[in-house]
């Protein structure tokens, strides 16, 4: 039996929805610790998901996972084949030059409900390295982004949201 997350069932996740993703590196190994390689990820989200029909409403490097808040913005915009296309070409790009794997099988996500707070979703994302004691509200975690708002803005969002409980269980080894 495989630990790949489950998706939704009867759930096309093709369309104008917004998600909460978590992808793991492979083993949890913290390949991002490196700022060269968290840096070299960063790009890889802003260059791949534009073209894919999805804006990245905030994202978070993690020493050993992404967190993404991403909304489709059109009718083409299919999570599980973008997520596919850019674990795929992330993957080989870094098992080219390290010889190893970079990511799990799979990704976690939630599909936003619309009593979901757009804002507490990026606060949640934001605030991740503060929890985890990567940093402070004094000094900013370098590895935070978004395709639409400026980093202030990302970090003046005060909304609160946690993931579900299925997420929680999921990921207990981060937030």
């Amino acid at each position: 039996m495989s630990d790949r997350p489950r998706r939704l069932r009867g759930f096309s996740y093709k369309g104008q929805y917004r998600y909460f993703v978590t992808v793991c590196t492979h083993e949890r190994v913290p390949v991002f610790e490196d700022a060269v390689h968290a840096s070299w990820v960063m790009t890889q989200i802003q260059q791949l998901f534009g073209p894919k029909h999805f804006a990245v409403i905030a994202y978070c490097v993690m020493p050993d996972h992404v967190h993404l808040l991403l909304e489709g913005l059109n009718a083409d915009a299919d999570l599980r084949a973008t997520m596919h296309s850019w674990k795929q070409k992330t993957g080989f790009t870094w098992s080219r030059r390290s010889r190893s794997r970079l990511w799990q099988e799979g990704f976690y996500d939630y599909v936003l409900r619309d009593y979901d707070s757009v804002p507490g979703v990026m606060r949640y994302i934001v605030d991740n390295p503060v929890r985890r004691g990567l940093s402070s509200p004094e000094s900013p975690y370098p590895f935070v982004g978004s395709s639409g708002y400026a980093r202030a803005e990302l970090d003046k969002s005060s909304a609160t949201w946690r993931p579900t409980c299925r997420f929680i269980d999921a990921t207990k080894r981060s937030s």
